[in-house]
């Protein structure tokens, strides 16, 4: 249905016409066509909100049972699918995990065929301290002695030895110039250089009766390592059989000889090896 509105203007040339109207015994008040005019304005504004209002309560209450018949229905529209979401795919590194201690792969690791064997590794043990045997004064000069000195051995030095004959010492071709020196004379002695430049033995002491029965050492030292330089405490501690004599002191060096220390002021200053039946 078609509602009519009135025209402002008309209505207000009617209202105006109505009370102007020499027929009315009360005389309106000055302005009171535009108050009616107003209300009038005022009541057509409410009508238009009113009518909106209910059209959008009437879409609101369509929506309403439209969502409650589908309800009923299942609460799914067939016609209109829900579209399922993509699933994310997420690129990730692969990661090698260690195996568990409780794994077989952790306890034995089965060797691939035709690969290399690696032998299993052997856990490394701190080295084992060993005991050191405390050395004397003695040990370690014998070992410097023995490393860096000529030895004059038990029964004389190379090819020279204890008891050898003039004629026998110089075919060794170790005494001084064979054209300078002789044979001691008979029931006498004499002494000789050594060839090798006195380095090692300083003489050798030859009885005409008996052969040689005496080295002087130089630079040499007995097996044991004392010789010049060496002190008396590493004397002692190297022989415990020393014999005292107005030089210094001896010690047996084997069968038929000793050995002979000269000692000044604690030190060792000349060696001999020196025969028992030495006659000189």
């Amino acid at each position: 249905m078609t509602h009519w509105e009135p025209d402002d203007d008309a209505l207000g040339d009617e209202l105006r016409r109505l009370f102007d109207d020499d027929r009315l015994d009360v005389r309106p008040a000055a302005g009171a066509g535009d108050a009616i005019v107003a209300g009038a304005r005022r009541r057509r504004r409410r009508r238009t909100v009113m009518a909106a209002g209910g059209g959008t309560l009437a879409v609101l209450a369509l929506v309403g049972g439209g969502l409650a018949l589908t309800t009923l229905r299942g609460g799914e529209d067939h016609r209109h699918p829900p579209v399922a979401a993509m699933p994310q795919t997420t690129t990730t590194s692969p990661v090698t995990s260690a195996p568990s201690a409780s794994s077989p792969s952790a306890e034995r690791s089965e060797p691939t065929p035709g690969s290399p064997q690696t032998p299993p590794s052997v856990e490394q043990q701190p080295p084992q301290s060993q005991p050191v045997r405390p050395s004397t004064s003695t040990e370690s000069t014998s070992a410097s002695v023995l490393a860096d000195r000529p030895v004059l051995g038990t029964d004389g030095y190379r090819q020279l030895a204890l008891g050898m004959s003039y004629q026998e010492a110089a075919a060794t071709g170790l005494l001084g110039p064979v054209e300078t020196t002789t044979a001691p004379a008979d029931n006498a002695c004499a002494t000789y250089a050594v060839t090798d430049g006195a380095n090692a033995i300083e003489d050798v002491t030859i009885s005409s009766a008996n052969g040689i029965v005496r080295f002087r050492a130089a630079d040499a030292a007995t097996p044991e390592g004392i010789g010049a330089g060496s002190s008396l405490d590493q004397l002692r501690s190297a022989y415990s059989d020393l014999t005292t004599e107005p030089s210094g002191y001896s010690t047996s060096a084997g069968a038929g000889a000793r050995y002979s220390f000269v000692v000044s002021t604690e030190t060792v200053t000349e060696l001999q090896l020196v025969a028992l039946n030495s006659d000189c």
